[in-house]
């Protein structure tokens, strides 16, 4: 039923009262039907309509009236309660009748009692809400009859006060907490000074001030709350038991000020109280935790304003301790876990510990877990879950924490609905999984979210600069994604508002300005307005300027500043523009405190524009500073996504640019060894291979671990200290020098070439027939560097081009993945056959036969055929050169001419490997695997390689699993796989095979098949086991590059998805080859493979498919 329809039901029960039909008000109805009006009026934010509270009112006055002074006494004290409190508001809305009586009601009634009576209703009420508006009636009426100086007053006054703050907390009405307020304010003046009752009075003023400032943001009732609580101290005696109560409830005050407008002599005073309290708490004490909550706080306060690791330290101690001292059932339990995973993400960000991140995980969904549904932190709670996730997903690349980083601020953002710091949040989550995938959607989500936050976040709030970044930052990206000029306007305007939102003392202002000039810098790109392009420049100055020198932002700011003063010098021709730009990147390059991403990147741009203007040949020396600072890009102990990311950008190409200019220059020999120094620098990381830096750990493992904590700092993030930056840079070089004089081991062979590029001599083949070919595509010029064991020979290929290449790689991998987008009939296949064809016959006219000729390969051998191992970079990673050529035409191919292998660098294949003795032959064959196609060849595989090997180790069907592979690998040296494997082109490392559970367990992949000291022979007889992806190309990023680099002497993988019967034809045929008299030997497999391949080319040299797949990386 309404409230209209109650109130007229109510309305018609008084009106018959007094025409004398007593039976309505009397009936049992008349009460249900009042109480169904109160509850129902009650819900609404303001309060019980006037209107409402009279007619209630008026039912229990003709209530008592019929039943009399006996039955009708509840009736009559309600009916006055509600009179109380209407007449307290507006006197003139109550009847005549019954206002008289109420003033003689009223001042008969005895205060001390009425008030006692109030007292002793709420001490017996179990919570129930119900009672809160008739006892505030009673204490109002009882406080408003005492005279001033009555002792009980302040009492009461308190009591009336803490009542009325809950009937807020119910209703949410804002006026009962102004008049709990006067309350309070009434009760500290009427008490005396020297009272022992006045620091209670002061203290529950001073909670009633904090109270109003968090529902009204008045900073005005905060530092009325911290002086009230300061008086609230001071007045109190040391010995008094309520001291230390009292002096956390002033640290809450300051606490909240910190967060506002606090000053560091608020820090340290909270500090200071929220110790002293402690002190004065006893080991069993149940406010323990709760004492070593408030410290904890405090202490992040200021942590977070100095941002050293020490402060961060401590607060991770009292927050651990204050969890430790609260019980599971506590009702702040989820809260303290919640400030202790808050802690735990902090620490991360100065250490990069994983073991930190995992706790912080662990630890907020506890607290999620233990919060009440109706907890108003548990958005709080959601919101630290959700941004210790995308950190972790940051560090291990596991797309799932990402995801549920998503879910979790989603959740957040639906509990409180329009709240700004949640949804910019969310935008920035949404961002982040859109640089992963791809998903334009979630781009649009953020922008989306982020414009919300916009709108909920006043322009006076300090987190509005950070929303409008926030924006900006989500718009760049949609405008780089679908090039629309509004999303580029409107990402200006919201960076331009956040430099305008933000001091200059801020230590977010100089970010501020970079984004703005970066985007000018953009807009300039494209429409060539001046104005922009000097506003850039503008904006970058204005950031050196206001930054330390050893800020470690400084280098990337210089680094912009450069690049839009070149960027102005193209445009205008003005020569100083290019001076000062040349100059800027080689003091940002040249800053040891800075991180090497942003030394690296100046040091790219530096040489790139002194090629530019002057030619390559003058760029070798700035090229060479570039390629000596990739080495230290991995250093530091991060995720695999965070080792690819500098690799797949800013250091991109930068070893083969630096080769082509050396190449330039007329030095071949430096061009090599910078095209070594440079590349694979991801695979000897991961793979835990010959790095300086791994050889020093197992030479030298202390002076290690010196040089990698030194990196650490630099490196790493959220570390601002100056003078730990300076020191780490310093030392960092003494113990470099250090290490060039160690004497020489066995691990650490020539200490005297520590972090220097590695020697031609050292590269070179020792056989006099063998030859490496680099495949150097470079912006400035393509070449192949030949190694023999003489030296090195450049061959140019004048007709080769970054685009011609990129070109034929993506019609080559656009044939195999439209194929793959058919149903495979007569006619897609005849598309595909021509596809590879044409692609072969490019590269053999000119990559392969310009080489093979200055080699003097230019007929068939008639005897022992040379061996070449291909190196390719660039685009050409991905296409299969030991397949060039016009196959219909006899010996117009590399077939035809040279027995071919691949590397993915010249050291590499340098490397020592110790043969080891064969310990047999693990077979993983899986012709059915769940969710994937029949493989019927696979069992024939098997029995092929039961009868030519003696007892293999078979794991097969469902015994084929992740984990048998895993452990059974380690075990043998010879290693068979016929199942089915996948490969991301854009995440290659997320690449392997398919086990019978990897639905549920994932691949066998990179990281198992490289977890062996050394294989003899691996053949991969599965799909792409070869291909490389396309995000990173110079790493050569694929399964069978990283087990050779990983120790596997040789590995036989496919470049695309092989027919099984080819696969099964490539068994039949190597297998006898390499298997003789039942002794396996693997020495002869590159030539063995060969004869296999010409096999097949001779028998059906229209279809490369079935025989360009098969290649050989090893020795």
């Amino acid at each position: 039923m309404s409230i209209a329809r109650w109130t007229a039901h109510l309305r018609s029960r008084i009106i018959a009262f007094q025409r004398g039909d007593h039976r309505g008000v009397v009936a049992e109805r008349a009460l249900v039907h009042a109480r169904n009006l109160w509850d129902v009026a009650s819900s609404d934010p303001g309060g019980v309509p006037l209107e409402i509270a009279k007619v209630i009112a008026w039912v229990h006055w003709c209530r008592y009236r019929a039943l009399g002074t006996t039955e009708g006494d509840e009736d009559l004290q309600a009916a006055m309660s509600l009179v109380a409190a209407i007449v307290e508001l507006e006197r003139d809305v109550v009847p005549q009748e019954l206002l008289d009586f109420f003033d003689e009601y009223d001042a008969a009634t005895d205060p001390q009692a009425q008030a006692q009576a109030a007292i002793e209703l709420l001490s017996g009420s179990n919570g129930d809400s119900s009672i809160l508006p008739r006892a505030i009636r009673m204490l109002a009426s009882a406080v408003g009859k005492l005279p001033e100086d009555d002792p009980n007053l302040p009492h009461y006054l308190s009591y009336l006060s803490d009542t009325r703050q809950k009937l807020f907390k119910r209703d949410n009405n804002r006026a009962e907490l102004d008049r709990a307020l006067a309350n309070d304010r009434r009760a500290v003046e009427l008490t005396p000074e020297g009272s022992t009752e006045l620091s209670r009075y002061l203290i529950l003023l001073s909670l009633t001030l904090q109270s109003l400032f968090e529902h009204g943001d008045s900073l005005s009732h905060l530092d009325e709350a911290v002086e009230i609580g300061r008086k609230a101290v001071a007045a109190t005696p040391p010995d008094d038991p309520e001291l230390t109560t009292y002096m956390s409830i002033l640290g809450l005050a300051l606490r909240s000020r910190i967060g506002v407008t606090g000053t560091d002599d608020d820090i340290d005073e909270a500090i200071a109280l929220a110790s002293l309290a402690l002190r004065r708490t006893s080991p069993g004490d149940p406010d323990l935790g709760e004492r070593w909550s408030v410290l904890a706080r405090a202490a992040w306060e200021k942590a977070m304003r100095s941002g050293a690791l020490e402060d961060v330290d401590a607060t991770l101690v009292a927050a651990r301790n204050a969890v430790a001292a609260t019980t599971p059932d506590h009702r702040d339990v989820s809260g303290r876990l919640a400030d202790l995973a808050e802690v735990l993400v902090e620490r991360f960000l100065h250490l990069g510990q994983l073991t930190d991140l995992d706790e912080a995980v662990t630890t907020a969904r506890a607290a999620v877990g233990t919060a009440r549904v109706d907890d108003p932190a548990l958005d709080k709670m959601l919101s630290i879950l959700s941004s210790a996730l995308w950190r972790r997903f940051g560090h291990s690349g596991s797309l799932t924490d990402l995801d549920d980083a998503v879910d979790v601020m989603r959740r957040a953002v639906g509990i409180v609905e329009g709240d700004g710091g949640w949804l910019s949040n969310l935008g920035a989550v949404l961002r982040l999984r859109y640089q992963r995938t791809g998903n334009v959607a979630d781009l649009d989500e953020a922008v989306t979210a982020i414009r919300g936050a916009l709108e909920a976040v006043p322009p006076t709030h300090q987190e509005h600069a950070a929303v409008l970044a926030n924006l900006g930052g989500a718009l760049r990206m949609r405008f780089d994604e679908r090039g629309e000029p509004t999303d580029l306007n409107d990402a200006i305007t919201a960076c331009r508002g956040a430099v305008a939102a933000t001091d200059p003392e801020d230590p977010s202002f100089p970010a501020m300005l970079t984004n703005l000039g970066s985007l000018l810098q953009t807009r300039f790109a494209r429409l060539g307005a001046l104005d922009d392009i000097n506003e850039a420049i503008a904006m970058a100055l204005q950031a050196t300027d206001v930054m330390p020198e050893t800020h470690p932002g400084l280098a990337g700011v210089f680094g912009n500043l450069a690049a839009a003063l070149h960027l102005r010098h193209t445009t205008t021709g003005e020569a100083r523009d290019l001076e000062h730009a040349v100059a800027t990147w080689t003091r940002a390059a040249t800053m040891t405190t800075a991180p090497t991403i942003a030394r690296l990147k100046a040091a790219r741009g530096r040489a790139e524009a002194i090629a530019d203007a002057e030619g390559p040949a003058s760029a070798v020396a700035a090229y060479a500073d570039a390629v000596r600072l990739l080495p230290l890009l991995l250093w530091r102990e991060v995720s695999r996504d965070d080792q690819q990311y500098p690799m797949e950008t800013v250091a991109a190409a930068i070893a083969r640019d630096a080769a082509a200019c050396a190449i330039e220059a007329g030095d071949g020999a430096l061009a090599v060894e910078m095209l070594e120094q440079g590349r694979g620098i991801t695979w000897s990381h991961l793979l835990g291979t010959r790095t300086d830096l791994t050889m020093l750990r197992h030479a030298y493992p202390d002076v290690a671990a010196d040089l990698a904590a030194c990196r650490a700092v630099l490196d790493g993030v959220g570390n601002d200290d100056e003078e730990s930056r300076l020191w780490a840079a310093q030392e960092f070089d003494v113990l470099a020098a250090r290490v060039r004089g160690l004497p020489r081991t066995a691990d650490l062979p020539d200490p005297a070439r520590f972090l220097h590029p590695p020697r031609l001599e050292d590269l070179l083949p020792r056989k006099g027939n063998d030859r490496i070919v680099l495949l150097n595509v470079s912006s400035w010029r393509c070449d192949a560097l030949v190694l023999s064991h003489d030296g090195v020979t450049v061959v140019p290929l004048p007709t080769l081009t970054v685009d011609t290449v990129r070109d034929a790689a993506g019609r080559y991998l656009g044939a195999l993945q439209e194929f793959e987008g058919t149903h495979g009939s007569s006619a897609d296949r005849l598309v595909l056959e021509h596809g590879i064809s044409d692609v072969l016959e490019w590269l053999w006219d000119h990559v392969a036969e310009p080489v093979l000729s200055a080699l003097g390969h230019t007929s068939t051998p008639t005897g022992n055929w040379p061996r070449l191992w291909w190196c390719p970079t660039g685009a050409l990673t991905v296409l299969p050169l030991h397949a060039a050529g016009y196959h219909g035409t006899a010996g117009r191919s590399v077939l035809d001419r040279v027995v071919s292998s691949y590397a993915t660098t010249a050291r590499s294949l340098a490397r020592p490997r110790t043969r080891p003795a064969a310990t047999g032959m693990l077979v993983v064959a899986l012709p059915e695997t769940p969710g994937r196609r029949r493989l019927p060849g696979t069992e024939d595989e098997q029995h092929l390689l039961a009868e030519l090997f003696e007892k293999p180790t078979v794991l097969a069907d469902a015994g084929a699993t992740r984990e048998a592979v895993s452990a059974e690998l380690v075990e043998h040296d010879w290693f068979h796989a016929s199942c089915h494997g996948t490969q991301s082109l854009r995440n290659p490392l997320a690449g392997g095979l398919l086990p019978y559970d990897w639905e549920t367990e994932g691949l066998v992949g990179i990281d198992v098949l490289t977890d062996h000291p050394g294989g003899e022979f691996a053949f991969l007889s599965a799909c792409t086991t070869a291909t490389t992806g396309i995000a990173n190309l110079d790493e050569v990023v694929a399964i069978a590059s990283a087990m050779h680099q990983s120790g596997w002497r040789h590995v036989v993988a496919t470049l695309w998805t092989v027919w099984d019967d080819a696969a099964l034809a490539v068994s039949r045929a190597l297998y006898p080859l390499l298997v003789r008299h039942g002794y396996p030997d693997a020495s002869g497999t590159a030539r063995a493979l060969h004869r296999v391949t010409r096999e097949l080319r001779d028998r059906d040299p229209d279809r490369p498919s079935t025989w360009a797949p098969f290649v050989h990386a090893g020795a």
